[in-house]
């Protein structure tokens, strides 16, 4: 085999794995968006939520108010760590 067909022949290679490596990433990528945007969608339910629920607090008795604040303070770690997960992504 000449030399031209040998280098030509190592760059087709180089580009094959170099194609398949990318497409692999770009699925890969789109998979990561899918479940980014699935789990953002959660996380904002429950931001909704906590917004409701703590205005709710004014109007409640100082004990339920107490086990009010206990769930808020439950659903925020929950945000918390919902958008942790999301950061590592980028």
């Amino acid at each position: 085999m000449a030399t031209g067909e040998k280098l030509r022949d190592e760059y087709e290679s180089m580009l094959n794995q170099l194609k398949q490596q990318r497409d692999e990433l770009k699925l890969k990528a789109h998979l990561a968006n899918m479940e980014m945007h699935e789990e953002w969608q959660e996380l904002e339910k429950q931001w909704h939520s906590l917004q409701t629920k703590s205005k709710q607090i004014g109007k409640e008795t100082e004990r339920s108010a107490h086990e009010a604040v206990d769930s808020l303070m439950e659903l925020g770690h929950d945000l918390k760590e919902g958008y942790r997960r999301i950061s590592r992504l980028f």
